[in-house]
């Protein structure tokens, strides 16, 4: 142990900076694990997802520079079939205010075991065997190479499928936050969809890079390369978790607590004798419509910053469900997009008036009930195919 300790080691550059970066994302990582104001299984999941992360990158250093126990090196590689199922246990967590902790989500995790025990059973490594796969080219494809094939596929179907589910699970949780919330910048996952892209794309790559070593072209990339540098894009995507995360605890009701039982889906077609819930009739939803109609012209709630839908139904003195039904059954819109409808409005009004006309286009957004100025250029520049900055210099170039 003695001699093995007093061994020189060095390194090249790329191993170097994989080194340094895994240190960096990993005391970032741990930082935001720390100090974010989220579930419990939520950061254990995203803790999990930055150790493992680590000790991948170190294992491809560990091999790539030729140290002792290679063949140990490259049975914990195997971990990598555990990414998949952690993205995706870790986007139930956020998706899904009741979601917890269970011993059966540990399934998830044991074809990375199989994996590690399978090269195991491999070694010693023999030309030929069953689980090999040949080549085209003869340089890039080794012995080790073609030996580790079942191990890549494998990888690369768990993390593609897994990602597949965890896209899933984004759409039905932004359809149920637009039916409750007139603002969602801060609840609404994006960077986590972005992330699961980034998972997926990645993926992608390596199997055209395998493909290409597989053909026998001489390229400096390889899957393991994009494995190593995973480090450094978590520490990005960790440091944007963080500042997202701070919004999404403001938002009580969205995550710590269940969301209200409103529909998320569009309403049966209005000549229905009923909606979905067999307590509201026809008659009643237009009731409720021309209710809903006088409010909003009345007390013009659309201008309150983070106004949700509970709120609404509270002053209506009506079920939340009940609202969100006649919301989309008669505007044929979300709850999200039919308050912002209405700002939209507010706001050309104010874009128009002279009186106005010292105030800023981002004040008039935030007069208009807009929580956020990215959220309403979006929308002004949707509706109107134009921003408000163009709109208010269109209305002053013409005449009166």
């Amino acid at each position: 142990m003695k001699a093995l300790l007093n061994q020189p080691v060095t390194l090249q550059l790329n191993s170097l900076i994989i080194l340094l970066g895994l240190c960096l994302g990993t005391g970032l990582g741990f930082f935001m694990w720390c100090s974010a104001k989220t579930s419990k299984p939520a950061r254990n999941y995203l803790g999990a997802l930055l150790v493992l992360t680590a000790v991948l990158a170190l294992a491809h250093v560990w091999q790539r520079e030729s140290l002792y126990y290679t063949n140990l090196a490259l049975t914990v590689t195997s971990l990598q079939m555990a990414l998949g199922p952690l993205l995706y246990l870790y986007t139930c967590s956020q998706t899904q205010s009741d979601f917890c902790w269970h011993p059966s989500q540990l399934w998830h995790l044991l074809p990375a075991v199989l994996l590690a025990l399978l090269w195991q059973w491999q070694l010693p490594l023999e030309p030929g065997d069953w689980l090999s796969l040949g080549c085209v080219g003869a340089e890039p494809c080794d012995l080790l190479n073609q030996s580790r094939f079942v191990h890549r596929a494998a990888t690369w179907i768990s993390l593609l499928g897994y990602g597949a589910l965890s896209l899933g699970l984004l759409k039905p949780y932004e359809a149920q936050i637009r039916a409750c919330y007139s603002d969602i910048d801060g609840i609404n996952l994006a960077w986590l969809r972005n992330m699961i892209f980034g998972f997926i794309g990645l993926t992608l790559f390596a199997v055209v890079l395998e493909v290409a070593h597989w053909l026998g072209w001489l390229l400096p990339l390889n899957g393991g390369n994009l494995q190593a540098w995973g480090p450094i894009v978590w520490s990005l995507m960790i440091a944007r978790y963080g500042f997202r995360q701070r919004v999404l605890a403001e938002q009580g009701e969205a995550h710590g607590a269940p969301l209200p039982a409103v529909a998320a889906e569009p309403a049966p077609p209005l000549h229905s004798s009923k909606y979905q819930t067999s307590s509201l009739t026809r008659a009643d939803a237009k009731a409720l419509w021309v209710r809903l109609q006088g409010l909003m012209s009345s007390d013009s709630p659309y201008l309150e910053h983070g106004l949700k839908i509970s709120e609404l139904a509270t002053r209506l003195k009506v079920p939340v469900h009940h609202l969100s039904e006649t919301i989309n059954g008669y505007a044929e819109q979300s709850f999200y997009d039919f308050i912002n409808r209405y700002r939209l409005d507010e706001a050309l009004r104010l874009l128009a008036d002279p009186a106005m006309a010292h105030l800023s286009v981002t004040d008039i957004g935030f007069q208009a009930g807009f929580n956020s100025n990215s959220t309403f250029f979006a929308h002004f520049k949707k509706r109107f195919d134009q921003t408000p900055r163009e709109y208010r210099r269109q209305l002053a170039l013409t005449p009166a």
